[in-house]
C-alpha cells in the first residue's frame, strides 16, 4: 500500500508576550494567513491527511485549526501528544506504529529541531523545515510500523507558503 507521511512545522508564532511559556506562545498574524494558506494547498494537491497527529502547544493547536478550518468538508481525525513538544524522529516513529495500517495518508505537525531531523531521518534528505513548511514524503510498505523505519521514504515534495504566492 502507497503510505504518505506529511511532516508540517507550526507555523510562525508570536514572541509579543514574554509571560507566557514556550509552551503558550500562540501564532502571529503571517502564522495565522500561512496556516489557511496551507490547508488549502493540501485540498488544491489532493494532499488531505486522514489523521494528523500533533504536539500539544499553543501554537500548533492553533496551526492544526487554521489549517482544517481551510479543507472544508475533509475534516481529519486528531491526536494531540506531548511527545511532539520537543519530539524527533522517534517519537513520530511510536506515533506512527499505533496506527491503523488502513490509513493511508497521515501528518505529523510540531517542532523544529525535531522536524528537520525527521524528514532526514524518514527520506535521507536534507530540509530545513522552516515555519509552516510541509514535507511530503512517500513510500510502499504493508504496515506503518515496516514504514517507520530510517530511510523508507521518498521525499516527494516540500510545500512552503513564501512559494505559494
Amino acid at each position: 500500500m502507497k503510505r504518505r507521511l506529511l511532516i508540517m512545522r507550526h507555523a510562525k508564532s508570536s514572541w509579543n508576550n514574554e509571560d507566557l511559556s514556550d509552551h503558550q506562545r500562540p501564532l502571529n498574524k503571517r502564522g495565522r494567513k500561512d496556516a489557511t494558506r496551507m490547508g488549502e494547498e493540501l485540498v488544491a494537491l489532493d494532499l488531505v491527511p486522514e489523521i494528523i497527529i500533533s504536539s500539544d502547544s499553543q501554537r500548533t493547536t492553533e496551526t492544526y485549526s487554521l489549517l482544517v478550518e481551510a479543507l472544508g468538508e475533509s475534516i481529519p481525525e486528531i491526536d494531540t501528544t506531548r511527545a511532539f513538544y520537543g519530539g524527533n524522529a522517534d517519537d513520530i516513529s511510536d506515533a506512527l506504529d499505533d496506527v491503523s495500517d488502513h490509513i493511508s495518508t497521515i501528518m505529523v505537525l510540531g517542532h523544529n529541531p525535531g522536524w528537520t531531523q525527521a524528514v532526514g531521518y524518514f527520506s535521507d534528505e536534507y530540509v530545513e523545515m522552516t515555519t509552516a513548511n510541509i514535507a511530503v514524503l512517500e513510500c510502499d510498505a504493508e504496515t506503518w510500523a515496516k514504514a517507520s523505519a530510517r530511510g523508507k521514504f521518498t521525499l516527494k515534495s516540500v510545500l512552503r507558503p513564501k512559494e505559494l504566492d
